[in-house]
């Protein structure tokens, strides 16, 4: 009857709406992180690169970089194609390797995970994280007086997933990376901005690298013979100054995990 109609009809509709959790890590590389990575890594099994057996990389344009991915690396994040700039991105299929590498890396002194949030959204639904520091300056508020401000220097992801019918996932990827910049006498620190947004298709428990991504460190290094460089006047000529400027490489690992209704996560 017409009762029964609708609350099939009903049935129809009430459909809980599903969710994802992400895990991410966000890694501080060197370069040492990055070779050993393309051998060990190279071992385990094959990269996943969607439609295409070549890796991408993202800078000013889209370009597919010439030739499969050596030894069946599970990442390759084009380092050896003698590009600098741009974010490139693969995918990992083996999630508990990856914990036991990112480990065993960093007891090593090669890299650094920095950060690793976890968050749940639900279908179709924006997460942002944020991983950085807050620049302090002095801003003038008027009449002579100052006042401390603060400016950003964060890597920031924000993912909106869509759930496929076969249970993969769409991922729309928005990464800014905000890094301090030359110095600006008088004003603001100046920040560098890096960004782009893509589409990536994964499967449940796969992991997403992002790479390309760099962070600048300056420092003032001073060099000077111990007592003579501090007396005064002629100190100076024992003395010896230096400003250093660093690169860090982040790697950002994003491991989308769909849930069930019941709470449990489908594998």
């Amino acid at each position: 009857s017409r009762i029964a109609q609708l609350r099939t009809l009903l049935n129809q509709l009430d459909i809980p709406v599903r969710q994802v959790m992400f895990e991410a890590r966000i890694v501080k590389a060197s370069d040492s992180f990055k070779r050993e990575a393309g051998i060990r890594w190279g071992t385990a099994g094959n990269i996943s690169w969607g439609d295409s057996p070549n890796g991408i990389q993202y800078g000013s344009s889209m370009e597919t970089l010439g030739g499969a991915p050596s030894e069946n690396l599970i990442v390759d994040l084009g380092t050896g194609s003698g590009k600098t700039g741009g974010i490139a991105f693969g995918l990992v299929n083996n999630d508990l390797l990856l914990d036991l590498e990112l480990q065993l890396f960093e007891s090593e002194g090669m890299g650094e995970t920095v950060s690793r949030p976890t968050i749940i959204t639900s279908d179709k639904s924006s997460a942002t994280v944020n991983s950085g520091s807050q620049i302090p300056y002095q801003s003038d508020t008027g009449g002579g007086a100052t006042a401390t401000a603060f400016v950003n220097a964060t890597v920031g992801l924000t993912v909106t997933p869509q759930i496929t019918a076969d249970d993969r996932i769409i991922l729309e990827l928005d990464v800014t990376n905000n890094s301090r910049g030359d110095p600006t006498p008088g004003g603001p620190p100046a920040i560098d901005i890096e960004s782009i947004q893509t589409k990536v298709i994964v499967s449940d428990g796969e992991t997403v690298v992002l790479g390309g991504l760099y962070q600048t460190r300056t420092d003032l290094i001073q060099l000077k013979t111990p007592v003579l460089g501090n007396l005064p006047l002629v100190g100076r000529l024992f003395r010896n100054s230096a400003r250093t400027k660093d690169k860090d490489e982040l790697l950002i690992f994003i491991t989308p995990k769909i849930i069930r209704e019941s709470g449990d996560r489908v594998r």
